[in-house]
């Protein structure tokens, strides 16, 4: 498609707006694709249309901006007066009003338009955004962007409430810098992102069973994302460099990696993975199989009586162990150089049995001390 066919999609679309708006809607929206040209010199015409929001998906965006329903058509021959008869000649329109629109028109948006009171220019870009979020046929039911009323802080947040997850499977998150905070949600899937008032993100449903949220290649990132995940997810998977990883809550499995982000998982009743560079892990209430990776990160792993099997392995960071008074199991561990503390009936120098001994423990480290104690909590 190219750049005119797919103004005259956009135009069709809408329908909600009276002609002089869609005018300037349509002039700004050229300067927008002109503008992406100039940027990617490399990229022919099509290659950049193609990477724009559909027009459907944008006139969804422009409509919920200005506030206006799809029904709520408002062409420029719809505001004949209460009195005048139809086929009634009208009076020609003052010059002085037809040559500042044709000026506004040639200025293409530079002038300050808006549409009932709101800056066009404000409305296109926050459009534009909101129809980047849901690009790839993902979620749009249910979106709000609300930014702070604080203009020194600039936030904004981006929130989206109980969508369905029919056939959802498997979640992936991917930030950098991002903290990443999970839920258990009794109904469907929510999400909120709160950072800069440029901060971006992508939600997409790749396939019918997996959805992806992440942020666009060179975008601005929130500062944090929370999502709530139903029990009928059976797969979320948190990717981050830098940030924070705290899930309070999660019925299915857990996949965690970071690079120097800390991981706290407070309760799961699926299997957990986390691996981690240098940040810390700590883990409770975990009821089925554990993998808990980090090279100097500490790790702290407070047992459920419940584990199936657990394996810790660390370079240099310390293991801490806390196991339940009604646990059964067998510890097994190594270390090269690290101290051990174990306040359970050992079976060598390299293991311990704890009640009947059936689940298997393994843990390791290069330097780290590990340490191995019942749990205090109640």
């Amino acid at each position: 498609m190219k750049k005119q066919e797919y103004l005259q999609a956009l135009e069709s679309e809408l329908e909600a707006f009276s002609e002089e708006e869609r005018r300037d809607i349509l002039l700004e929206i050229e300067d927008h694709i002109d503008e992406l040209q100039r940027m990617h010199p490399d990229s022919g015409e099509e290659v950049v249309v193609a990477g724009l929001e559909s027009p459907a998906d944008l006139a969804s965006a422009l409509r919920a901006e200005s506030g206006r329903s799809a029904e709520a058509a408002r062409p420029a021959e719809s505001a004949r007066p209460a009195d005048e008869k139809p086929g009634a000649e009208t009076e020609p329109e003052p010059e002085a009003s037809r040559e500042d629109r044709e000026g506004r028109a040639g200025r293409r948006g530079k002038a300050r338009i808006t549409i009932d009171g709101r800056d066009l220019e404000d409305i296109i870009r926050r459009a534009l955004d909101v129809a980047g979020i849901f690009k790839n046929g993902a979620f749009k039911a249910g979106f709000k962007v609300e930014d702070s009323d604080d203009e020194d802080e600039g936030d904004r947040k981006i929130v989206m409430n109980d969508l369905p997850v029919d056939g959802l499977e498997k979640i992936f998150v991917t930030a950098s810098s991002a903290d990443i905070s999970v839920k258990l949600s009794a109904s469907g899937f929510f999400l909120s992102a709160k950072g800069p008032s440029h901060s971006k993100l992508t939600v997409r449903r790749d396939t019918p069973d997996t959805m992806v949220v992440s942020v666009p290649r060179g975008g601005e990132e929130p500062e944090m994302i929370e999502i709530g995940v139903p029990s009928s997810v059976d797969l979320v998977s948190l990717a981050t460099a830098s940030g924070d990883v705290e899930v309070a809550d999660r019925v299915g499995d857990l996949d965690i990696r970071t690079a120097s982000g800390d991981v706290v998982v407070r309760s799961c009743s699926g299997n957990v993975r986390a691996n981690t560079a240098s940040g810390d892990i700590a883990v409770s209430n975990c009821s089925e199989r554990l993998e808990l990776k980090s090279a100097s990160g500490d790790i702290r792993a407070e047992l459920d009586a419940a584990c199936d099997s657990v394996r810790i392995g660390s370079v240099s960071g310390d293991i801490e162990l806390l196991y339940p008074e009604d646990m059964d199991t067998t510890v097994r561990w190594s270390s090269l150089s690290g101290d051990i503390d174990c306040d359970a009936q050992e079976k060598g120098p390299t293991s311990c049995i704890i009640g009947a001994g059936l689940v298997p423990i393994s843990i390791s480290t290069t330097s780290g001390d590990i340490r191995i104690a019942r749990s205090r909590k109640a």
